[in-house]
């Protein structure tokens, strides 16, 4: 089995080659924020605003016009495969509205 997922992020086996080779602790993406729990919906937060909210989006297609793997990582988060910079800063627009939702509820 591959560690890259064909379809967006890391298999269950990429993850532990990671954590073998590197000690990391990796989780996989949240697909599902509605039902996640609390800890779930600030690592999506989190990781939107690290990738969505870059000022220098990567290529989003290769030459042969299939997406990049930064695209494909979307869907490994449960976001549809962006094909252009405006819906990359969606999702990071997004992750800012979840951002202030989660701090009115904490008060």
């Amino acid at each position: 089995m591959p560690i890259k997922d064909p379809k967006g992020g890391l298999t269950a086996e990429g993850r532990a080659y990671f954590k073998r080779k590197e000690g990391a602790n990796l989780k996989p993406g949240v697909r599902n924020y509605s039902s996640a729990s609390l800890a779930d919906k600030k690592r999506w937060i989190n990781w939107a605003t690290r990738f969505a909210g870059r000022s220098d989006i990567p290529p989003l297609k290769k030459p042969n016009g299939e997406p990049t793997r930064f695209a494909l990582m979307f869907r490994a988060w449960g976001e549809p495969v962006p094909t252009s910079v405006s819906a990359v800063k969606s999702v990071a627009a997004k992750a800012e509205a979840r951002r202030a939702a989660l701090k009115g509820r904490a008060k």
